[in-house]
């Protein structure tokens, strides 16, 4: 959104969306895990203990939206 007001108030708002367009791919391209990445997303940790998202949770769906796979896998 900066790239873009700067531009506009330098009278160069169609070189500014061009700019913030690029800029944003390179830093997506930058962060992205790769595709796949097993993840475990922590919820609450005690001594000795960990609990994290399972199948089927919000959690699951943020390492999905983060590009990841879920590699918790609770049995029984």
């Amino acid at each position: 959104a900066k790239i873009r007001a700067v531009a506009r108030a330098l009278g160069a708002g169609p070189a500014g969306e061009r700019l913030a367009r690029e800029t944003l791919e390179r830093l997506r391209a930058a962060v992205a895990p790769p595709s796949g990445t097993r993840m475990i997303l922590v919820l609450a940790t005690a001594p000795g203990r960990v609990m994290a998202a399972g199948d089927g949770t919000a959690g699951a769906a943020f390492i999905r939206l983060a590009g990841g796979a879920n590699g918790f896998r609770a049995q029984g």
